[in-house]
């Protein structure tokens, strides 16, 4: 053995008995057993891990992020997701914007009005004006659906005002930009290769601390595919990555012939990512009602459903899973009438397409996904952020809605195909094992063992790598997470546990 752990429990294991150690031989589990059994097969050259009767798991899986992009925002931007007020943003801006030369911009991420005291509008562009005249200032709330500029800003990045997404008082720009508008600011404050390149490892430093060896990275352009590319090439990507297409490459990868699960073990091709609507803190999530303090604000749907239907038939016939991002309660049935037109003449859903957040669904829609197998890639992060008393989904929907919303139970009980994910916010999963075990609404509730098994064995489904990875047996890939403690005896603690050991493709990477 190269690697042993000894002295743990194990999850995620489809061995035989009760095994307390795990034997690695290269980057492979190479044997499961007790303690004695896999001792006999160690050497001096052996290192050896006593877990002090911690658990071990499979290296936690990530199922929907934007790591490149969080990467950058760790490394490049301000964080203002902290911050308590509006009043203190401006301040912090100001401050930024007087460490920064004249006319070079000043970018600010993971706010969330949801979470301040005071005024919880969000910002206009005559406010930002005043604490950075001469800085191009761009605020993108958490969510990364709503992003609030500068007047200087909105001449740097020249929009069209007819775009969807561009807010508009008495015919003048407000500064809140939404959805498609958000991504002009995007591509205009992108930075180069090198500068994801140096993302991506910051991401990884922060991924491995909290246990992730994979992520699914759901939102790649020409760039960041280029700079995992280059990691990948050099041997120095430090995180196994599938990857999914914003919907502009799609004739570019269908002429290519770049289909899904092109790559190996550390880098592969997802599929295709699209978006039906918006999100709920920006508003935008397309619903049926509108929203408690404006009732006839449905929200955004980003294509016109016939349009919607063409692109995801394109992906499907090009041989590219979907994961198509749906919110709002009309959303997802339109996400769901369209699939059900796709599959009408297949035998299954054998591309395993994914429906990306899914909040707000209804139990009967909930049986058509699981009717037409389709994977429900989910966040229970969101849960312990927003829909607790006193959160964001109430400030947006009634109390009755709020306790349905994220409905994993509902899902569990129905046997969908499930695969947890973060989005980045945050980015940890322990935390949202513990919302979704923790969590006071019967719909949301899952078992410590069904949200673990959620965030390991089901992302590896959804990206077809199940026969490698997402479980604890011999032959698997040696990624594996050592924690603390046990999910399973003590659950309300479970966001106090941490990860103390990772290993990623059999080498320790993180250790406490």
């Amino acid at each position: 053995m190269d690697l042993a752990f000894v002295n743990v429990s194990i999850l995620g294991c489809s061995g035989q008995g009760d095994p307390d150690a795990v034997g690695i031989k290269d980057n492979k589990i190479s044997m499961i057993g007790r303690e004695k059994e896999v001792m006999d097969r160690c050497d001096s050259s052996t290192k050896v891990i006593n877990g002090n009767s911690g658990t071990l798991i499979p290296g936690f899986n990530d199922a929907h992020t934007h790591f490149a992009s969080m990467g950058v925002k760790m490394s490049e931007y301000l964080d203002l997701g902290t911050v308590p007020s509006k009043q203190k943003l401006l301040e912090q801006v100001e401050k930024e914007a007087k460490e920064k030369r004249d006319g070079t911009w000043v970018v600010g991420v993971n706010w969330d009005e949801s979470k301040w005291s005071g005024d919880r509008e969000f910002m206009k562009k005559d406010e930002l004006d005043r604490v950075a005249p001469n800085n191009p200032v761009s605020l993108v709330r958490v969510d990364g659906h709503i992003t609030c500029v500068n007047s200087a800003a909105l001449e740097k990045i020249d929009i069209d005002p007819l775009m969807q997404g561009y807010e508009t008082e008495d015919g003048e720009p407000t500064g809140r930009l939404m959805e498609e508008a958000v991504n002009k600011v995007r591509e205009v404050i992108e930075p180069s290769v090198e500068g994801i390149k140096r993302g991506l490892k910051v991401a990884a430093e922060e991924a491995h601390s909290l246990g992730v060896t994979s992520i699914h990275d759901a939102h790649v352009n020409k760039r960041k595919f280029e700079a995992y590319q280059s990691l990948w090439r050099s041997e120095e990507l430090p995180i196994r990555a599938n990857l999914y297409f914003d919907h502009e490459l799609l004739t570019d990868l269908g002429d290519l012939g770049l289909r899904t699960g092109f790559g190996d073990d550390k880098l592969s091709v997802g599929g295709l990512k699209l978006f039906t609507d918006g999100s709920i803190g920006a508003k935008t999530a397309w619903v049926t009602n509108g929203y408690l303090d404006d009732r006839d604000n449905l929200g955004m749907s980003i294509w016109e459903p016939e349009e919607l239907r063409e692109l995801m038939g394109k992906a499907h016939n090009n041989g590219l899973q979907l994961a198509v991002h749906a919110i709002g309660d009309r959303a997802v049935s339109e996400f769901i009438k369209g699939m059900e037109e796709i599959l009408s003449e297949e035998e299954g859903n054998h591309l395993r397409h994914r429906i990306e957040h899914c909040e707000m669904i209804s139990n009967q829609d909930v049986t058509r996904l699981k009717e037409l197998d389709i994977i429900a890639s989910m966040q229970p992060n969101f849960i312990g952020e927003w829909s607790l008393p006193g959160g964001m989904y109430e400030d947006r929907f009634s109390g009755e809605q709020v306790e349905i919303l994220d409905p994993l139970g509902w899902m569990a009980d129905k046997d969908v195909t499930i695969a947890l994910g973060s989005d980045c916010m945050p980015f940890d999963p322990l935390y949202g094992i513990h919302s979704a075990v923790n969590t006071p609404h019967e719909a949301q509730r899952l078992s410590p063992e069904q949200a673990i098994k959620f965030y390991t064995s089901g992302p590896a489904y959804a990206e077809f790598m199940e026969s490698k990875k997402g479980s604890i047996r011999q032959g698997a890939l040696a990624d594996l997470t050592l924690l603390n403690g046990n999910p399973t005896e003590e659950p309300e603690e479970i966001e106090s546990m941490e990860p103390v050991v990772t290993v990623l493709d059999g080498k320790v990477v993180f250790r406490k």
